[in-house]
């Protein structure tokens, strides 16, 4: 799968995941990160592609991809 992830340009959101807006967050500082959240949103519907019925069940609950995705490594490593 890293190879897929790799191809999208979304390894490095499965890598670092998406980092945390300050509560006080210019409009500067927003549009990059909801460009990043889209590019989390874009990884997870790969991640969810990808897994069968019994799969998806384990890790459908998770909110973001590098969560979904350490699971999903530390279930079958």
């Amino acid at each position: 799968m890293n190879v897929m992830f790799k191809y999208q340009d979304v390894l490095d959101i499965m890598n670092e995941g998406v980092p945390t807006l300050a509560r006080i967050a210019t409009d500067v500082q927003q549009a990059p990160h909801k460009d990043v959240k889209n590019i989390d949103g874009k990884t997870m519907f790969l991640i969810h592609r990808c897994m069968n019925g019994d799969i998806f069940e384990k890790i459908m609950h998770y909110k973001n991809a590098k969560e979904t995705w350490d699971t999903l490594e530390w279930l079958y490593s």
